[in-house]
């Protein structure tokens, strides 16, 4: 199974999901040279979003990746719509749904600290560098705490660029 992460966000683009990307895929696209191993994403778990989820990753045989039996990501919307996060392996890699963000709050919250990407054409919501810092402490993870110093990092030198 190959990496893809730009397919998995063209995917959900192009099936019109509502999300925000966050975690190590959004620290990437701000400079950072940390690896990630999956996608992350703040998604709206409302009903009718979840079909739009479904339908996005049915062409890459998304599965529940933190149920041992590893079941298909079959289930009905409304069981989906129970849930706060949803953990899926597939073709193109790990992605992680998740109804809220840590320090930062809900799905909508994480909209409002969010701003707009171009991905090879197409746009898409990405939580706004102050507000990654926010969630990467709040988690305190030790991968997390040596993310912050490097997003710190490349807010300071982002705040100097606008100023020169």
């Amino acid at each position: 199974m190959a990496n893809d992460f730009i397919g998995v966000l063209e995917l959900l683009i192009d099936h019109n999901v509502e999300f925000i990307l966050v975690g190590g895929l959004a620290a990437s696209a701000y400079g950072s040279p940390q690896v990630t191993q999956d996608v992350d994403i703040c998604i709206d778990l409302s009903l009718k979003n979840i079909v739009r989820l479904k339908k996005a990753m049915a062409a890459i045989k998304p599965v529940h990746r933190m149920h041992p039996s590893k079941p298909p990501f079959n289930d009905e919307p409304s069981r989906l719509e129970t849930f706060r996060n949803i953990y899926l392996s597939t073709e193109y890699g790990q992605i992680d749904c998740l109804g809220e963000i840590m320090g930062i709050g809900s799905f909508k919250e994480t909209l409002e600290s969010s701003t707009e990407l171009e991905i090879r054409g197409k746009k898409c919501r990405i939580i706004t560098l102050e507000a990654l810092i926010k969630s990467k402490e709040a988690l305190g993870r030790p991968k997390d705490k040596e993310a912050v110093v490097i997003l710190k990092a490349l807010l300071e030198k982002t705040a100097k660029s606008r100023i020169s």
